[in-house]
């Protein structure tokens, strides 16, 4: 079996010559991508308000600068 099929067989229980696993060799690859959009930056909008806008236009508020919203 390809390393896709024994994941694929472990996911669906169907008896597998191995359980998949993420050990080197691995079974399993990663990806990722990076978007080139950015949010803007936290800017204060009252004495314990802060506020930023995401990519997707979502406004985001937190009490004070060290917490994350």
């Amino acid at each position: 079996m390809t390393p896709r099929e024994i994941v694929q067989a472990t996911l669906n229980f169907a008896n597998p010559p191995r359980v998949a696993r993420s050990f080197v060799p691995s079974d399993i690859v990663f990806a990722s991508c990076d978007t080139l959009a950015q949010t803007t930056p936290w800017t204060q909008i009252g004495k314990h308000r802060w506020q930023r806008v995401d990519i997707w236009g979502n406004v985001w508020q937190r009490v004070d600068a060290t917490s994350m919203g």
